[in-house]
């Protein structure tokens, strides 16, 4: 008999919620947010998710996954932003998320689309 390995696809939740629950060191981005202390990382994260909604995001969404550790230990490096209409805000979620990619990959264009996503590896 053959096994076929199962895929979860990952949840999105709303990012200031999951990172008030989650209570698990290290879980969103790392290299982004790393740090010794949890709370650092934690407050760090937060003023950034804080700072997209200020800027005019109308929702951002953690994108969490499991660990090769199982099913209780998630981590997220992808923030999912839903961006307004307003063109100005537009404008300046954009830009942030071109200033948070990795060197020498394509900058982000403003085509219209509903949503940017911020990734950290």
């Amino acid at each position: 008999m053959e096994h076929k390995e199962i895929k979860i696809p990952p949840k999105k939740l709303e990012a200031r919620t999951w990172l008030k629950r989650t209570r698990i060191p290290h879980t969103l981005a790392n290299e982004r947010f790393g740090g010794i202390d949890y709370g650092e990382v934690q407050e760090e994260a937060l003023r950034f998710v804080d700072e997209l909604y200020e800027m005019g995001a109308l929702k951002v969404r953690v994108v969490e996954r499991e660990t090769s550790e199982g099913p209780n230990e998630r981590y997220a490096d992808t923030l999912e932003v839903n961006l307004p209409k307003e063109e100005a805000a537009r404008r300046n979620i954009i830009d942030l998320a071109n200033t948070e990619k990795e060197r020498g990959s394509d900058p982000i264009k403003d085509e219209g689309q509903k949503i940017v996503t911020f990734w950290w590896d």
